[in-house]
């Protein structure tokens, strides 16, 4: 790799242009990356057999990597879509769950597909295993940051 050329910028650069894209897409549903990215959030938790366990603003916050504030703004925004639904945590009455609707339920698939068509986009021209190879490459990096 060139002298000039950051592996850092590269990555930043990659990680904007697929949120940049999938904003693009979602906009018929008039969603951004980030309020896709909570609600894929709470449907693979639903998925995994998690419920509605711990699913406070903060911890969502904490693990799609949003500051708090930011979240907040966001729940709030999904709320009046009528796709997620605040609840009384029954583990800490002075906190609050999040949850899909039965709205959201129903539309999660066609959101996953549209994730799904923009990392495939991202991802043309690459060999399986070099697909294979860039998975490994950025998990080590993940794990090395977390």
């Amino acid at each position: 790799m060139g002298e000039c050329i950051s592996i850092g910028h590269l990555l930043n650069k990659a990680s904007h242009l697929m949120k940049w894209e999938l904003t693009n897409q979602l906009k018929a549903y008039d969603l951004t990356s980030a309020q896709w990215a909570v609600l894929m959030h709470l449907y693979r938790q639903e998925c995994d057999g998690g419920g509605e366990e711990m699913m406070t603003p903060a911890v969502i916050a904490d693990t799609v990597r949003v500051e708090r504030p930011a979240i907040t703004r966001i729940i709030d925004k999904l709320l009046k879509r009528g796709l997620i639904d605040k609840r009384l945590n029954p583990a800490d009455g002075r906190s609050q769950i999040v949850v899909l609707t039965s709205a959201a339920r129903e539309l999660m698939p066609k959101f996953k597909s549209i994730g799904e068509m923009v990392v495939n986009q991202s991802l043309s021209g690459l060999t399986k295993e070099e697909i294979d190879l860039l998975t490994s490459l950025l998990l080590q990096i993940i794990n090395n940051l977390s």
